[in-house]
């Protein structure tokens, strides 16, 4: 694993600094040099300076580096933190970064030192064998994704919630801002699609899923510092739909260009629109975040199905999605005009099966 922090200014190559026997060697004049240029406090720099001695202590999330690893043979990442670097354009998010060729969980990481790292840390790995999901499910992620965490810090409650959206309309603006509309040419209708949201935080193309956003909260000392999780398909092999073959079948691509699929250019432009995202939403409140988010989505004038039980009775209402009400929750409307809020059970993996309706107006 390596750990790294972004380069003075944003110039020059990034110092690397590789982590052996579970601690950082960290150069921390180049710390104090850039944090300090940034309006970093002498306890926040301290803090950077004690990292190697609160984090990898007996710590197992991250696997070890083996010295295959060390001298940049098979086992190293795949991830070049100097190209990260040179294209990040965000202010904080992103100036310290962790990258592993292999971990249980990005998600964990950071939500286990979301209070000793600084606030905007990321990190990064090739494979996770305990990717973290929706309800708690694992699975393994293999080689080829996009697979990151990294750490926010909000005052308000009900911003939690928002999280995932903000987290959602990063990954979907970056995508269409980079392939655009691609037209499938192994349908038979050579449809044309689009990269969108499904309620509330997954990322697909057409029919199919190629990513998800998860957000996992600490509350402490009058502040949320919440863990967003961001996992993509972009060259993932086997039977998951991954942007890779989704260009090889576009008819409007020759071939896949090997600069569109860099994880380090991506994940700069993700980093640096959620900032942007998380400023709006500070400033301007949900409604403003909430117009981005509707334009990205799959679901407006969606008809949908609501079972509910009555004694021995099972009630079929059905009911149009019109957007979302101010807390982030499904909007909808049935045939007499009446709107509800949809919630879900809880207990589906598919938050659209078994919706919970609550009248609002």
């Amino acid at each position: 694993m390596y750990a790294c922090n972004a380069p003075k200014l944003r110039k020059g190559v990034c110092k690397l600094q590789k982590v052996r026997q579970k601690k950082i060697k960290m150069c921390t004049k180049d710390y104090q040099e850039y944090f300090e240029a940034h309006g970093r406090s002498s306890e926040e720099i301290e803090q950077l300076r004690s990292l190697d001695s609160k984090i990898f202590k007996e710590e197992n999330v991250l696997v070890k580096i083996s010295k295959e690893e060390e001298h940049g043979g098979n086992n190293s990442p795949s991830f070049n933190v100097d190209s990260f670097y040179r294209n990040l354009r965000s202010e904080t998010t992103g100036n310290f970064l962790f990258v592993t060729k292999q971990c249980k969980s990005t998600q964990d990481f950071i939500t286990k030192f979301i209070e000793q790292i600084p606030i905007g840390s990321v990190c990064v790995a090739d494979i996770q064998s305990h990717g973290r999901g929706r309800g708690g499910n694992n699975w393994v992620a293999s080689s080829g994704g996009l697979l990151f965490s990294f750490s926010v810090s909000i005052c308000d409650r009900k911003n939690l919630i928002l999280l995932q959206y903000l987290g959602s309309i990063a990954v979907v603006e970056t995508l269409r801002e980079v392939y655009g509309t691609i037209q499938d040419k192994s349908e038979s209708d050579s449809s044309e699609h689009k990269f969108d949201i499904k309620w509330p935080n997954d990322i697909y193309f057409g029919d199919s899923k190629i990513g998800g956003v998860l957000c996992n909260s600490k509350y402490k000392n009058g502040r949320f510092d919440v863990s967003v999780g961001i996992g993509l398909n972009l060259m993932n092999e086997g039977r998951y739909q991954s942007i890779q073959n989704i260009l090889k079948n576009s008819a409007k691509t020759r071939g896949v260009n090997a600069e569109e699929m860099r994880k380090e250019v991506l994940l700069g432009k993700i980093l640096e629109k959620f900032e942007v995202l998380i400023q709006i939403l500070d400033s301007r409140g949900f409604e403003a975040i909430k117009i981005v988010y509707l334009t990205y989505w799959k679901h407006s004038g969606q008809k949908i199905s609501i079972l509910e039980t009555e004694g021995n009775a099972i009630n079929r209402f059905e009911l149009v999605i019109e957007g979302l009400t101010d807390n982030g929750y499904l909007l909808a409307i049935d045939n007499n005009r009446q709107y509800y809020e949809l919630h879900p059970d809880c207990n589906s993996l598919d938050l659209f099966e078994g919706l919970i309706r609550k009248k609002v107006y």
